[in-house]
């Protein structure tokens, strides 16, 4: 079945997470490069943000495995 969401573009929470830190990773080094780092700050600290959420996404993956054992 996860061959068929592949196909169709459904990712799973933590793929769209890391997806999103990795664009805001990008534009944030591009920012900087172009001397903007008040925003290559901003797209820092949505990327932090992003991290955060990607943590807790394991943690919950983590208790719910522990949980079955």
């Amino acid at each position: 079945m996860s061959w068929f969401k592949r196909l169709f573009g459904f990712l799973d929470p933590k793929k769209k997470l890391e997806k999103k830190l990795s664009k805001l990773h990008q534009q944030s080094f591009n920012a900087q490069r172009k001397g903007d780092l008040s925003l290559a700050g901003k797209y820092q600290l949505e990327a932090e943000k992003v991290m955060d959420e990607i943590i807790a996404l394991e943690l919950e993956s983590e208790k719910s495995e522990a949980a079955r054992e």
